[in-house]
């Protein structure tokens, strides 16, 4: 099973733009677009926020710690980049609006803060919208990425998820692995194990140190938002266990592991389903408007998926992006295609040692599944020639 999933490009055939991204911080911009606009009144705050260089789940604990609530009863719709300006909505229990429109932060500021009836919950966004800027680019990139964004307008977007989503050198779907086959002595390993990709760093050196069995040191350099790594040093330190060699029981390692708060754990396991999934798209990139005979084809406008049983008669549909061929985000209920594409998938899940009853956890984590797309249709579409590159604005969903 590899570690690090090489993404493959729709658009391969034309020469890339170069340039550089997120030279500044404010050349990657994601603003999230609600599901729905909150109600006026109800129990829940929803607080819409601008953050720059900070993370979600940073913003959800500032948030919690200036209103005196549990972090864990702070929720919001998906994930964010850190190194980016983006606006996204959080919600808080049984809090003043004006209270929180009065708040002042370092790294991000609120914009808005409406009362709602229910509680926002993880995927309840319609989508996001994007303004990249490109620079230090090809004297033509702006007419190469023209051309790329002329092809992804109409085919659709191959729905991979970014490198990102893995961790340096794919440490976090290689723990979501671990916490699947119960190996939980090798999640912290694998939680702790340097990586390259981070030398130089107080990162590294946090986690080498952790490696090594200095826990106190770890923690001094590992950031307060490095909250699964600072729980676990501090809980293998009070056990006094080992990182690198095995000493204490596989319930002794399960018990150590739940100090990790609960979402950072259910993390870890769907970057291993996104790394499966890509390994299913993967098998089938190149042809994304076109349907099998056994696919569960997508329908994008009512966000479900049906059986295709005549590929020919659903044709038209699929080159219109009207329907797609979807991939699993495996779980211990998803249902499988049939045919060829039912083949792809289990052969996905076979190769990484897994069976879907492994996603119903025995350390308190289940995951029933659910099917995805494997291409997004990609809209609002505008292209802003610079000297130096250009500026790529488009709206995808969820």
């Amino acid at each position: 099973m590899r570690t690090i999933s090489d993404i493959p490009y729709l658009t391969d055939d034309i020469p890339g733009t170069g340039g550089v991204l997120k030279r500044r911080i404010e050349d990657f911009y994601v603003e999230e677009r609600p599901l729905y606009e909150p109600a006026g009144e109800g129990e829940h705050l929803f607080v819409k926020v601008e953050k720059r260089g900070i993370s979600s789940f940073e913003v959800a604990r500032a948030l919690a710690g200036a209103c005196s609530v549990s972090p864990r009863d702070v929720s919001f719709a998906g994930l964010k980049d850190v190194k980016s300006v983006s606006r996204q909505t959080f919600c808080l229990p049984r809090v003043e609006a004006d209270y929180v429109r009065g708040l002042e932060f370092e790294k991000f500021e609120v914009l808005n803060a409406r009362r709602h009836t229910t509680k926002l919950r993880t995927g309840h966004l319609k989508g996001n919208y994007f303004r990249i800027r490109v620079r230090e680019a090809a004297p033509d990139a702006a007419a190469r990425a023209r051309e790329v964004l002329d092809i992804l307008g109409k085919r659709g977007v191959p729905n991979f998820y970014g490198p990102q989503r893995f961790g340096s050198n794919g440490r976090n779907m290689l723990v979501g692995r671990a916490l699947l086959r119960e190996r939980y002595h090798r999640a912290i390993q694998a939680m702790f194990a340097p990586c390259r990709a981070e030398a130089g760093t107080g990162i590294y050196e946090g986690r080498r140190y952790a490696w090594e069995g200095d826990y106190n040191r770890s923690l001094r350099l590992f950031p307060q938002s490095f909250v699964p790594e600072r729980n676990l040093a501090i809980a293998l330190r009070d056990a006094g266990a080992d990182v690198r060699g095995e000493r204490l029981s596989k319930d002794a390692y399960k018990r150590i592991l739940r100090r990790v708060p609960k979402r950072y754990l259910e993390f870890y396991v769907s970057a291993l389903q996104a790394y499966l999934f890509n390994e299913v798209l993967k098998k089938r990139y190149r042809e994304l408007d076109r349907v099998m005979v056994g696919d569960l084809a997508y329908i994008h406008s009512k966000r479900a998926v049906f059986l295709v049983e005549d590929a020919e008669a659903e044709s038209k549909r699929a080159e219109t992006l009207e329907i797609s061929p979807s991939g699993p985000m495996f779980g211990y209920k998803v249902p499988y295609a049939k045919g060829v594409p039912g083949e792809i998938e289990w052969a996905a899940l076979r190769k990484a040692h897994l069976t879907p009853r492994r996603f119903h956890m025995r350390i308190g984590l289940k995951n029933k599944g659910v099917r995805r797309p494997m291409r997004v249709p990609v809209t609002e579409l505008e292209l802003t020639p610079h000297e130096d590159g250009f500026t790529a604005a488009f709206f995808l969903p969820k």
